[in-house]
């Protein structure tokens, strides 16, 4: 077991040991979000033969100069198949999307007509192939429609419609249980008592959770008074999940009951301690494919921890990088506080004129929840680091990053 390692030795440890989870085939009304887990290819072009890309007339031959006259043979609804071929100075009414008669040469939308009897009076200059769909111009047969491991946007969805796609392999989503521990901490629906406090750490990792592609779980609330309770309870908790997220508990005292209840299951602890604030105190364990992950009870400590360490277990479980982007932005306020370890603060990132800004949100402290309000990045303050001043350039980690964004 590795100890009081560095941010990036941690998440080394994460990229090298976190694989994705097997795929399972779903129908195309359920796959909006997920991730494909094979290449799709086009079995043909698309579209498959060529097509009028407005409502108008169908020309056999340019119209040039404007005001050229044709003889209008007919008109081909949808669905229609055309049967006969158009020669020069004749015509054929055509809808979006419908199949053009040979000899067709360009198209000229209905509004730039003028119908007088059985002749067509062409008001610009079509030129060839104008307004015309040609076969194979959206994609050609054996092109690569969408790669493994891309996330499935409504893009997707209509392009997978559009060649008769039902169904296909998507990466399973990680089922991801939560273990709160706890001594004065009681269910948030409870009163607590003198001394006790109502569980915000649960609800807030299952919203995490959600929001990052996961399933949440079984939850369970623990007092960590001793190891038989630990153990059961994350026994029972690891009966289905793939990821165990276990908040409070991770320091009593300078114990480690919790490490050893961990390796007495069976797991493997990967790592302890990551030098970093708020949150040192936390862990990852691995029990074949599944992995335990150790937070802080602090709520923002729980927050920042779950971020940095925890979503990318989940998005590479998914078949996604688990790399977060780093942005340099223009702090706009102050933070006086000094740090001898390395620090994430939290802040509100926004885009302006100058490039990215960002807002240190007030509530700094790690048992505080009012940092997370609004937070959508994390301010990397460096070991040693005296505080930030307004107008300093600094480096953040946004939080939608594994989203893509």
């Amino acid at each position: 077991m590795l100890k009081d390692i560095s941010f990036e030795e941690a998440r080394q440890q994460i990229k090298t040991l976190v694989g994705s989870l097997a795929a399972e085939e779903l129908p195309l009304d359920q796959l909006i979000e997920r991730v494909l887990a094979k290449d799709l290819i086009a079995p043909r072009p698309l579209p498959d033969c060529g097509q009028s890309a407005v409502d108008g007339f169908a020309l056999g031959s340019e119209a040039e100069p404007a005001s050229s006259r044709f003889v209008v043979k007919g008109r081909l609804e949808l669905g229609e198949s055309p049967d006969q071929l158009i020669g020069p100075g004749e015509a054929l009414g055509v809808m979006t999307g419908g199949l053009l008669p040979s000899g067709c040469v360009g198209v000229v939308p209905h509004e730039r007509t003028v119908f007088q009897g059985e002749h067509l009076s062409v008001l610009e200059q079509v030129k060839a192939n104008q307004n015309i769909k040609q076969a194979g111009e959206d994609f050609a047969e054996g092109e690569l429609l969408l790669k493994s491991g891309s996330r499935i946007d409504p893009g997707s969805i209509a392009l997978m419609a559009a060649y008769g796609i039902k169904s296909t392999e998507v990466f399973r989503k990680p089922r991801v249980a939560v273990l709160a521990m706890g001594r004065n901490v009681v269910d948030y629906r409870e009163n607590p008592q003198t001394g006790q406090i109502r569980n915000a750490n649960s609800p807030l990792l299952e919203a995490l959770i959600r929001q990052d592609g996961g399933v949440p779980g079984s939850s369970r609330l623990a007092s960590g008074k001793n190891a038989a309770e630990m153990g059961e309870s994350l026994e029972a908790l690891l009966n289905d999940a793939d990821v165990l997220i276990s908040s409070g508990g991770t320091y009593t005292r300078g114990e480690d009951d919790l490490i050893r209840v961990v390796e007495q299951i069976g797991a493997q602890m990967v790592f302890w301690g990551v030098n970093i604030m708020p949150g040192s105190h936390l862990g990852i364990a691995r029990r074949g494919d599944q992995f335990i992950v150790l937070l802080s009870g602090n709520p923002t400590a729980c927050f920042v921890g779950y971020h940095l360490f925890t979503a990318p277990i989940l998005y590479m479980m998914q078949g996604l990088p688990g790399d977060f982007s780093v942005k340099e932005a223009v702090c706009i306020n102050s933070f006086a506080k000094k740090s001898g370890s390395r620090r994430f603060v939290r802040g509100r990132a926004r885009a302006a004129s100058r490039g990215w800004e960002v807002e240190i949100l007030p509530g700094q402290k790690p048992s505080m929840i009012r940092s997370m309000l609004g937070c959508n990045a994390l301010i990397d303050v460096p070991a040693g680091n005296r505080g930030l001043i307004a107008g300093e350039t600094v480096s953040i980690i946004p939080l939608n990053a594994y989203r893509g964004l």
